[in-house]
């Protein structure tokens, strides 16, 4: 019985096995989206390297809704090192979502020439701004997105977009927190210390520990607590001003061809001067002319004396014969 029974499954199961195969792997899938998804976020959204418990998994999210990072197609790889590219991102992000990038004054009438851009429209557009408002310089004419970013680089830009987010300033802190690795008259203490009031930055042990490296959880953790209360959720608003792209220099355009001078135009071929032309064959001279062919001169006649010798030799007798005959 039962091998009857498997004899009569087994040849439709092998018929549709590819569709059985493809309705497992979907109800898989689904199952593990639906229980990766957190509450209030799309399930596209959500990266799929970041475990539910992380310390800045919410923080990450929050970012992420907001456009102020951008996440890699294998995941968020939130403890990669930063680079300058994401740096840009999030203060351009910030400025942009809140609606106050034109408030922020430009240091360049025109857009800087920046040498490196990178191929992505959106993070060229934001290189530019940043470099354009002075957050973020150049070396050389190049940006050097891909350099990574260390904690004390990121102080004072982020101080600067904090400012005109919150409408406030640096101000005279009282009582600063002692810092062991930041002087008191650094370059960044005074926005260090106003960023560590407002909850934005923190030490580690009473160390700000500026030389290390952002990684992108920590990045994205201050971006975060920027926007909190300052921006509003929803579609980004794109930026008025677009990034005018730069006009080739007069040497660099392409000069039109030079017309051809008079001289250099090709010239009628010279007619041929009378000399030049072909006179009529030389008629032949009188001396040139043939002369006839001299007329053969008679022969000379024989003599009497050879004929006689000829017709006595004819005879039979030599002419010696003859004169010996004589002289007897």
């Amino acid at each position: 019985m039962k091998l009857d029974l498997l004899r009569r499954i087994l040849p439709g199961l092998a018929r549709h096995a590819t569709t059985i195969f493809f309705l497992v792997v979907h109800c898989v899938v689904g199952s593990v989206a639906v229980v990766r998804a957190q509450p209030g976020a799309p399930a596209s959204n959500v990266p799929p390297d970041i475990p539910e418990k992380h310390w800045a998994a919410s923080s990450v999210m929050h970012a992420l809704q907001l456009d102020l990072i951008l996440a890699h197609k294998e995941g968020f790889g939130g403890n990669h090192p930063c680079n300058r590219y994401d740096l840009a991102y999030l203060l351009y992000g910030l400025l942009a979502r809140s609606g106050k990038l034109d408030q922020m004054p430009r240091l360049h009438e025109e857009p800087p020439t920046i040498r490196d851009l990178p191929g992505m429209a959106v993070l060229a557009v934001a290189v530019t701004k940043v470099v354009e408002r002075g957050l973020m310089t150049t070396r050389s004419g190049r940006f050097n997105g891909m350099e990574q970013l260390i904690k004390e680089d990121a102080v004072e830009p982020l101080a600067r977009v904090f400012a005109l987010l919150d409408g406030s300033s640096c101000p005279q802190i009282e009582h600063p927190v002692p810092i062991n690795d930041v002087p008191p008259d650094g370059i960044y203490h005074d926005d260090l210390q106003w960023l560590m009031k407002e909850g934005i930055l923190s030490l580690s042990q009473e160390k700000f520990y500026g030389y290390l490296a952002l990684n992108r959880y920590q990045l994205a953790t201050i971006g975060a607590r920027i926007a909190k209360g300052r921006i509003a959720a929803g579609p980004r608003r794109k930026s008025r001003v677009r990034p005018a792209k730069p006009q080739a220099s007069p040497k660099a355009q392409a000069s039109p061809k030079p017309q051809a001078s008079p001289k250099a135009q090709a010239s009628p071929k010279p007619q041929a001067s009378p000399k030049a032309q072909a006179s009529p064959k030389a008629q032949a001279s009188p001396k040139a002319q043939a002369s006839p062919k001299p007329q053969a001169s008679p022969k000379p006649q024989a003599s009497p004396k050879s004929t006689a010798l000829k017709s006595d030799s004819a005879g039979g007798e030599s002419a010696l014969d003859i004169l010996q005959d004589l002289t007897r």
